[in-house]
């Protein structure tokens, strides 16, 4: 009895106890989002141009808006719209504006919750020269052909060379030159090198400081993907198989996909299929269509892809009847009245078609077109603002009798009404002060979210309030600027494709009651000197102004050239010279972009002096000279007057004490852009080296080495005849006869570095010479073949016994003659007497 009534009092307690927890539960309060900012939250020193991760923790589930001021809140700037709540954001990089009235605010998307920094932090100047390479660094799988963002932090540097090696730092190869130093650099296209030995190199173009990727990272090959079957032309059988085929690269999985109206719309035939290049498609479906193509795509992202280069056909094998099917729209689609719609259609021996739509699910049709020549295609254009969720196509052979064949899409679709906008408040005549908080409010229809722009010239310049906020009719403009205009309008619009808008029907006026605008030039105001294509500060004093537009002045302000026409204004502004300009005359001159009434000029004119810059052209890399032969040095320069000229035969390096690293050809010429010179020493580690004179700088040197080879003399020595030989000249009679009839002879001689030599002949011991027949540009190879006596005088030599050979290069540059005298004489005859008998 006790056990069964303590069972009694436990199973009352436990239903007591579960009454207790649905009651509890009921009554649950809806859970209040809440943000709340860790760091920054006061106190800290950031540097400028470094990476700050900014914490908060929050329990939104929208998305965020980060931002932040310099001045304690009275302006406020974007740093990321509309991110994911995931309580972390790299703020890269930090902005160059130092301030120790620095904030943060953290905002929902339709700006209900926020936070603030507590207190304020700082942002500080970094005065160290310094270079960080953030990424790539290290372990990276980056795709060839793609965009990639390199990144970096730095100080006190303003122009940096960017290189990358793909065989980990043996060669580096040159991305770009960086003139404005932003930490970003989009590298696209990412050169199609396959490599895991890749690192990237930031280096400063002017000192020392430079970074390398800490490890290698990896470009994988460029992906490629080519549909090979079917390509076009082919006809597929409903409820057959087919082969579909591709080629790849790169790719590991590919979704498969295919289209019965020419592109408009996808239908998944497989997904996540290794990128095997082949795949049977069963059981084709009887989607019949002349307009069918295939797609196959990368299944990570989509990218690449191919599609089938022409159309095939998807038929039923057995229907030889008249058919028509219409394939689009079938059913669910939403289109937009106003805009174009592709309807498209299989059929089967019909030439011509009508088509109708319903917006009351077929209680009534209105004609879309008839008699249309039958291409299975047609564009719906503009499809009209008749707004309905019953809509429907229908689709006959304009020619058969009772409108047979036809067909009505499966289902209905929608046709959305014409997207709108109407501008409500501020509509003209209102009066907004700086600072306020205001209500922007508007009328929509059919748009998600939208854009507001504001003007303070009456639509010559707009601005933006929000890129993007969902279209419910109304928003807060917080902090309205810094502005005293009466010429202010509101301009709203699809934030998707800036279609419909709608601006102020008048003006209103942006007042600020409390500041007396002003804006003063601090530098330059007159005096300095600048040399082109270097970053200057240009810096002022403002009251009241918000934005600035930037002017130049190269001739004492007779004219002026924009720099910047709608600048936020900073009181600072980085700017970028010319690298062409030599003005020894120019003003700056900053004036408020909605008055420029408001403006002050530098108070006198300061010299932009011609860029430095000097490029030796000639010699280049590998040519070879000669010892003494004559070199003209060019080069290109410009703003230089005098030039220093030198020469290193040892790449700049000398190895013995005695050999000088570099020799002076001119310490200080005028700057003509060419120098005559020649050079003695053989080597093949020669440089040339043009400076200015003046200050030594900036310099140039040839591309590579060049080569000065030893000089080398052509050289002759006659062997024969080189004294007292006695050669023989016939007197036949006999002329220009062939050469053995004579009494021939091989004058001989050695020569070097000569294609052809000349041969002489004097029977007077040199007083005078004469051409031996055929010798005057004979082939120098070493023997020619003389009968003396082969000619007639003058060509045949009189008999004598002091006779010389001079053989010499046809120039008469080197020479050699017979040693000592030999002897012609003509033949000798024997007369045999006989005595008297």
């Amino acid at each position: 009895m006790q056990k069964a009534l303590l069972s009694a009092l436990f199973i009352l307690i436990f239903l007591a106890s579960c009454k207790l927890i649905e009651e509890d539960a009921g009554t649950t309060e809806p859970e209040t989002t809440t943000i709340s900012i860790e760091t920054p939250n006061g106190g800290e020193s950031i540097l400028e141009g470094s990476a700050y991760v900014i914490k908060w923790t929050s329990n939104a589930t929208e998305k965020l808006y980060i931002a932040f001021t310099y001045d304690n809140g009275l302006s406020w700037y974007m740093i990321a719209d509309s991110i994911e709540n995931t309580g972390v954001y790299e703020w890269f990089p930090v902005p160059g504006t130092i301030s120790t009235q620095c904030r943060i605010k953290i905002t929902t998307v339709d700006q209900v919750v926020s936070d603030i920094s507590e207190t304020s932090f700082s942002i500080i100047k970094n005065t160290n020269e310094a270079i960080a390479v953030i990424s790539p660094n290290g372990a990276e799988q980056i795709e060839a052909g793609s965009q990639y963002q390199i990144k970096w932090v730095s100080s006190e540097i303003d122009s940096l060379l960017l290189q990358y090696t793909v065989d980990n730092g043996s060669h580096w190869t040159n991305i770009d030159t960086i003139t404005s130093n932003t930490g970003i650099y989009f590298w696209d296209p990412v050169p199609n090198v396959s490599t895991t030995l890749a690192r990237i190199r930031v280096m400063d173009l002017d000192t020392d400081p430079y970074d390398i990727s800490d490890s290698v990272f990896t470009i994988l090959p460029q992906p490629d993907l080519t549909v090979l079957d079917p390509n076009g032309g082919e006809t597929i059988y409903s409820g057959s198989s087919k082969t579909i085929r591709w080629s790849s690269q790169s790719i590991e999985k590919v979704d498969i996909k295919y289209t019965t109206n020419g592109g408009a719309s996808w239908v998944n035939i497989a997904t996540n299929e290794d990128s095997d290049g082949e795949y049977i498609w069963n059981n084709v479906p009887a989607t019949y269509s002349t307009l069918c193509r295939i797609r196959i795509e990368d299944s990570d992202d989509g990218v690449p892809f191919d599609i089938s280069n022409g159309n095939f056909v998807i038929a039923d094998r057995n229907q030889s009847d008249q058919q028509i099917t219409v394939l689009n729209p079938n059913g669910g689609e939403q289109v937009e009245a106003g805009t174009a719609m592709e309807i498209s259609w299989y059929s089967v021996n019909v030439d011509s078609v009508s088509l109708y739509y319903t917006t009351n699910n077929g209680n009534s049709w209105t004609e879309i077109i008839d008699g249309l020549e039958n291409t299975g295609v047609y564009y719906w254009d503009p499809v009209p603002n008749t707004p309905s969720t019953l809509t429907k196509i229908r689709i006959f052979d304009s020619a058969g009798n009772d409108e047979i064949p036809d067909d009505t899409s499966d289902a209905a679709f929608s046709i959305l009404p014409e997207p709108q906008i109407k501008v409500v408040k501020p509509n003209g005549g209102e009066t907004w002060t700086v600072g306020s908080n205001q209500r922007i409010e508007w009328q929509s229809e059919n748009i998600r979210n939208v854009k507001i722009d504001y003007t303070v010239n009456g639509g010559a310049d707009w601005f933006s309030i929000v890129s993007s906020t969902p279209s419910i009719g109304y928003y807060i403009w917080e902090n309205i600027p810094s502005y005293n205009s009466e010429n202010c309008r509101v301009r709203i619009y699809d934030a998707d494709d800036g279609q419909p808008n709608d601006v102020s029907d008048a003006t209103f006026t942006i007042t600020d009651p409390t500041n007396e605008r002003s804006i003063t030039i601090l530098e330059p105001n007159g005096g300095e000197e600048f040399e082109a294509g270097t970053v200057q500060d240009i810096v002022w004093n403002s009251n009241g102004v918000d934005l600035v537009k930037i002017e130049l002045s190269i001739n004492n302000g007779l004219s002026w050239g924009t720099l910047e026409a709608n600048y936020q204004n900073t009181g600072g502004y980085q700017w970028q010279i010319n690298s062409d300009l030599n003005a020894p005359q120019s003003l700056v001159k900053v004036s408020a972009v909605d008055d420029p009434t408001v403006n002050d000029q530098s108070n006198g004119t300061f010299k932009i002096k011609p860029i430095k810059s000097i490029n030796v052209t000639f010699p280049t890399n590998g040519m070879v000279f000669t010892a003494g032969e004559g070199i003209t040095i060019q080069w290109e320069s410009s703003g230089i007057e005098r030039v220093g000229i030198r020469y290193t035969y040892t790449n700049g390096i000398a190895s013995l004490p005695d050999i000088p690293d570099f020799v002076d050809l001119e310490s200080s010429i005028a700057n003509e852009g060419s120098y005559k010179t020649s050079f003695s020493i053989p080597s093949d580690e020669y440089y040339v080296e043009v400076f200015d004179a003046e200050e030594g700088g900036p310099r140039s040197r040839n591309e590579g080495n060049f080569k000065i080879t030893p000089q080398i003399f052509p050289d002759i020595k006659l062997l024969v005849p080189n004294g007292g030989e006695e050669w023989l000249a016939s007197r036949s009679g006999v002329s220009n006869s062939d050469v053995n009839d004579y009494h021939p002879y091989e004058i001989r001689w050695t020569a070097s570095e000569l294609e052809k030599v000349k041969i002489e002949w004097s029977t007077t011991g040199g007083g005078s010479w004469h051409t031996v027949p055929g010798a005057d540009s004979t082939i120098n190879d070493g023997i020619f073949v003389w009968a003396p006596g082969q000619y007639d005088s003058p060509a045949r030599p009189d008999s004598s016994d002091n006779c010389l050979i001079r053989i010499s290069d046809i120039n008469d540059l080197v020479t050699d003659i017979s040693d000592a005298v030999f002897s012609i004489h003509e033949s000798k005859k024997i007369r045999v007497e006989y005595p008297n008998d």
